[in-house]
């Protein structure tokens, strides 16, 4: 950092002739950037985003700077002026090059660059006005001599119910040009001589492995990598290892950094991977490449959280009903029919576990492929969703006793038990874990994380203890009469108590309906409560005792039928995208973003909260209403000056998945705090909060007396 700084002196003490030859910069013709600001769409739309584009032209041999600068020099720096309620996003950055310099290396741009933000139209915008948009940039161009240049951009666009495009060739090229997100598993090994940069590849994208002579990689963060130094990459096939070596230096203490991140260039494309970084002194876990903050140390104990998650899924509304019928069932059974009881109990577990094991391997898989997701990422398409609300709803009425189908439970399974007992157990355990899916215990979502960056034979253990533990209740009551004389006697009340669970999965199927709306809108909403009654109907035209054989075959044909156009219809169920809104009214509060987060982390001492929700957590919406929404929790918040950051992992987000991946998890919730710094030192690392959320536990994170933010950090 001292080179960077000692360089960029002596090159703005070299430019000062020109800045005396030239007394007023704003109109000298010494320009070496011209600077342009576009807007991608003829017409602002209120409450709808608009991209803006910086377009750099430079002057040959000269040269302007990514994000990272490199060795020397700065970024271009935006002060954005806005209307109220708009909003304008972080900088995003295309592929730099490296720009040698002597003995230094820069990353920067040359002859040409366009760099992009998305602007958040204010939602009252008035149909009629004009949107202004002026941005003051300092841009540091540099040659043989450094020159910042400035400029006072501004833009304004109508404001219009539609809009047409606009500068299509410009947006395209430059979106084209921007570096892909991507999850890959990426680990920094990191000593005193080299850095070793290891990317595990998704089978899909192994080919990269055969590019390692045309790649070039650029680090986010500054100080311990000697930019100027050789790049190598090589590649191990047999697991998919792509390593990139470069030369280490130690310009910056890294000792309280977790997590990097890199650029890397194959040819025209480019992709950013990040994950932990491994220092030589630094204390190894369990695995070095699966090192997370918070994460357990040794597979045992991992097994250990899977199985205990499963177990609590148990009391959840949606599997409670299941469990308790199947309990009950079984202790109506004659004492002769206890041996087959116990197949029966060995097949639930089956159900159960080959489902998860079915729900490990999709979801392995689509990670594989280089899709960031997680443990609920079948929640986040609300087609799924709706498909589950049915399912809420149907075995609703059937426990109500509506139909007549016996859909589970120690009845039929749309097959008479009687005649497939044991096929009925097995879909039982399957059931079960369906209707287990959207929630989310204690435990599991530790074990979820860890899961998820092991290999794949340990993952799937990981993913089997889980249901396991889920199957573990009643395998106990089949194999211990004992257990089975706590329960109360078989009786008339048994019908009662049954009609009486019907009403946790109604609720679970509204609750459904509901993220469905925060998915899809109301459109989706309409064909989800048009299904419910669609198969409503269904089962009651198969559930009709028709006198003649032709006739049932008649409603039973159309029954099916519609039953199976109900479920193609699902796929017009489709998400929207919607608006974060500031449920949570409180001090400092914001959607989460990745650059305002780390802006905020970095340039100011005030305390950050970190909230990563989604609409289908159970446990999450549960804190928000009992712990977080109250007024204590805000009165608590805004007396430390706390910044409330609140990630909606409701639809798939990339951005809130790598946070999750960061912190060892594979869903939510995830609460997370980063106290102050105190006296002058570096700011705590991130404290990782229990899932279930008491008043008591935010008390905890504070002094008696509030904190006196101090804002802006001391350089």
């Amino acid at each position: 950092m001292l080179l960077r700084a000692l360089v960029l002196f002596v090159s703005l003490f070299l430019s000062l002739p020109a800045f005396a030859q030239n007394d007023i910069a704003t109109v000298s013709n010494e320009r070496h950037v011209l600077l342009r600001l576009h807007a991608d769409a003829t017409a602002a739309v209120p409450g709808k985003p608009l991209r803006l584009a910086f377009e750099q032209t430079i002057e040959p041999g000269w040269h302007t700077y990514w994000s990272n600068p490199g060795d020397s020099g700065e970024p271009m720096r935006v002060e954005w002026s806005l209307p109220d309620g708009a909003k304008a996003g972080e900088i995003l950055w295309p592929a730099p090059d490296r720009v040698p310099y002597g003995p230094l290396m820069n990353f920067g741009y040359q002859d040409h660059a366009v760099m992009l933000s998305v602007l958040n139209v204010p939602a009252n915008a008035v149909l009629g006005s004009t949107l202004s948009i002026k941005a003051d940039v300092t841009t540091l161009v540099c040659d043989e001599i450094c020159i910042p240049e400035s400029d006072v951009l501004t833009l304004d666009i109508p404001v219009a119910t539609s809009s047409a495009p606009a500068n299509e060739a410009l947006f395209a090229d430059a979106a084209s040009k921007l570096p892909l997100m991507l999850d890959w598993k990426t680990v920094t090994d990191y000593n005193a001589d080299e850095v070793k940069v290891r990317i595990t590849l998704p089978a899909s994208e192994a080919g990269l492995g055969d590019k390692t002579q045309d790649m070039i990689w650029f680090p986010f963060e500054w100080g311990y990598i000697e930019n100027a130094s050789d790049q190598v990459a090589t590649y191990e096939a047999s697991t998919r290892t792509l390593t990139l070596h470069q030369k280490a230096t130690s310009d910056r203490d890294i000792s309280k950094l977790d997590n990097v991140s890199y650029l890397v260039r194959v040819g025209d494309q480019s992709f950013i991977v990040g994950g932990a970084i491994m220092r030589a002194d630094a204390p190894v876990m369990f695995d070095s490449e699966a090192m997370q903050p918070d994460m357990p140390s040794s597979l045992p104990l991992i097994l250990v959280f899977a199985l205990l998650g499963g177990l609590i899924l148990n009391i959840m509304p949606c599997v409670f009903p299941i469990l308790s019928m199947k309990a009950l069932h079984l202790v109506s059974l004659p004492r002769e029919q206890r041996t087959h009881a116990q197949i029966q109990g060995i097949l639930y577990a089956a159900g159960v576990i080959v489902m998860f094991l079915a729900l490990a391997a999709i979801l392995i898989a689509i990670r594989e492929a280089g899709a960031q997701v997680g443990w609920g990422f079948q929640l986040q398409n609300p087609a799924v969703v709706a498909g589950l609300a049915w399912l809420m709803f149907v075995i609703g009425l059937n426990l109500a006793g509506v139909f007549d189908l016996h859909i589970a439970f120690g009845g039929d399974l749309l097959i008479a038990e009687r005649h497939h007992p044991l096929l009925s157990s097995f879909l039982t355990g399957v059931l079960a874990t369906l209707v287990a899916t959207p929630c989310s215990a204690p435990f599991m979502a530790t074990a979820m994380g860890a899961a998820l960056v092991q290999p794949e034979p340990i993952a799937l253990l990981i993913f089997a203890f889980v249901g396991l533990g889920l199957a573990l209740p009643y395998v106990l009551l089949c194999f211990a009469p004992v257990l089975q004389k706590l329960l109360p006697r078989p009786g008339a009340w048994m019908e009662i108590f049954r009609q009486l669970l019907a009403f946790p999965m109604f609720a679970s199927a509204v609750w459904l309906v509901w993220v469905v709306a925060q998915q899809g809108g109301s459109m989706a909403v309409g064909w989800t409560l048009a299904g419910m009654v669609t198969l409503a109907f269904a089962i009651w035209m198969l559930d009709l005792k028709a006198a003649k054989k032709s006739t049932r075959r008649v409603l039973t044909l159309l029954g099916v039928i519609l039953i199976g156009l109900t479920l193609w219809n699902l796929q017009l169920v489709v998400p929207v995208a919607s608006d974060t809104e500031a449920d949570v009214e409180t001090v400092n509060y914001q959607p989460y973003d990745t650059s305002a987060f780390e802006q905020t982390l970095q340039t100011t001492n005030m305390p950050v909260f970190v909230n990563m929700t989604a609409a289908w957590c159970i446990t999450c919406l549960v804190n928000e209403k009992a712990v977080l929404s109250t007024p204590e929790a805000k009165d608590l918040f805004a007396a430390n000056k706390v910044v409330y950051f609140k990630g909606d992992w409701t639809n798939k987000d990339a951005a809130i998945t790598g946070f999750l991946n960061h912190y060892g998890r594979s869903g939510v919730p995830l609460y997370v705090y980063f106290g102050p710094s105190e006296n002058g030192d570096t700011r705590p690392t991130g404290k990782i909060l229990p899932q279930i959320l008491t008043i008591d536990e935010l008390k905890g994170l504070f002094p008696a007396t509030p904190i006196a933010a101090t804002g802006e950090m001391d350089e």
